[in-house]
């Protein structure tokens, strides 16, 4: 897959960057941006260090990523959890459940969504993670 062209990054926006990880089960964001509404959650979450951390909240998220074009896209996620003080996580399990494909081989890292948008995912060591604009 080639190279997207540089990004346009809007006046007041900034990159972020989502780690795209296999062993989540579901997304979560650190802050509220990414939130079209938020419920109270009755969830906790159990980290790979086995620790557990209340969710204080949950509900449908949108995403602003840039496409292979290099083209700002908004991506509708589905159900995510707000959980402040953690890494902003994309769960690959949740992109596949809506119908997506998240693609990491051979140099050749992308998710492409049920709609057809792709967007690609970087590598940086032994972390894959796609840039979102904030």
């Amino acid at each position: 897959m080639p190279q997207p062209p540089p990004v346009y990054v809007p006046p007041g926006s900034k990159l972020r960057s989502i780690v795209v990880d296999s062993g989540c089960s579901i997304h979560m964001f650190g802050d509220k941006s990414p939130f079209r509404a938020l419920y109270p959650s009755c969830h906790t979450l159990v980290t790979a260090d086995k620790k557990r951390h209340s969710v204080p909240a949950e509900g449908p998220a949108m995403l602003k990523a840039i496409d292979v074009s290099g083209r700002m896209q908004h991506i509708s996620i589905g159900k995510a959890l707000h959980c402040p003080g953690m890494h902003d996580l994309l769960s690959c399990s949740g992109i596949l459940d809506a119908g997506g494909i998240v693609h990491l081989e051979d140099g050749n890292y992308y998710i492409k969504l049920k709609s057809n948008t792709m967007f690609p995912v970087q590598r940086r060591g032994r972390l894959f993670y796609i840039p979102r604009l904030d």
